[in-house]
């Protein structure tokens, strides 16, 4: 994929059409998302309708598409005096470029230097599925498990030691630092933003309902797939029930004071103070 300049047009109808599908070329032949050039194919579209407007057909312009380290850059610039379409008052044409602009990931920029305006658009390349990810990283922990396991012992005891129980310590740890605050700012502001105790209410049975059957069945799930590999062993001497562990554990939701849930990293007292502050 080469870089791409198109210069010394006019502001035709068809040298527009004409930049604009080779902007969608580019950023197709780059592995753009096609939601997101459908986007940035119709904001150049009329971001240089704009302009043809404010400065005339006859108005020059150039075109240019470069990719550099990995990131892709559309620039157009059109010689005149400064515009900015993009905070542009015009009752239809400014409503529908920010409505356009509205769903992209990242928003044009416009720049006046030299005598020229700059409208630069830097779409970003379709990520991967989370699901993919998550499933490469499942076969690639298996992998190196069971080649783990392969070795002697004294060596795993190494490993396990010195190698996999710090990154493991350290994760968890950067995860806990990070996950505390964005759960209790996720939980605070969607219920303050909800306004109604009665339809945070019925949102909120919904919701716990769901997560407690996602959890009850993934649990079996879990359960069933690991009995091969951990077989139940039936105790002839039986077992009790104790409703003392439920109880406490009930009570351990709810911290001392603000800080520990923070200090401690414990998610469900996190969500019980970010529910009380919410309400």
């Amino acid at each position: 994929m080469k870089n791409t300049t198109v210069k010394n047009a006019e502001l035709s109808n068809e040298n527009i059409d004409e930049v604009c599908s080779l902007a969608e070329e580019y950023l197709d032949a780059a592995g753009v998302d096609r939601k997101d050039i459908l986007r940035i194919k119709l904001a150049a579209e009329e971001v240089l309708l704009n302009y043809r407007e404010k400065f005339g057909e006859e108005c020059r312009f150039s075109a240019r598409y470069t990719k550099r380290f990995g990131y892709l850059r559309l620039e157009f610039t059109i010689v005149g005096e400064p515009f900015d379409p993009l905070e542009s008052d015009d009752e239809f044409g400014g409503e529908l470029l920010r409505t356009i602009m509205a769903g992209m990931d990242t928003a044009p920029l416009w720049r006046y230097q030299n005598g020229k305006n700059r409208i630069i658009f830097t779409p970003k390349k379709k990520e991967h599925s989370q699901a993919v990810s998550l499933g490469m990283a499942i076969v690639a922990a298996l992998v190196l498990g069971a080649f783990c396991n392969l070795l002697p012992q004294e060596v795993r005891d190494v490993l396990s030691g010195s190698v996999i129980t710090p990154l493991f310590n350290m994760f968890l740890g950067l995860l806990t630092a990070v996950s505390g605050p964005m759960i209790f700012v996720s939980i605070t502001c969607g219920i303050f933003s909800i306004g109604d105790t009665a339809t945070l209410g019925k949102i909120g049975k919904r919701m716990i309902s769901r997560f407690l059957l996602m959890s009850f069945l993934m649990a079996l799930l879990i359960i069933a797939a690991l009995i091969p590999f951990f077989p139940i062993e039936i105790s002839s001497s039986g077992g009790s029930f104790d409703l003392t562990d439920i109880y406490l554990m009930a009570l351990d939701i709810v911290p001392s004071n603000f800080f520990t849930p923070f200090t401690e990293g414990n998610p469900l007292q996190i969500i019980f103070v970010a529910v009380v502050i919410g309400l």
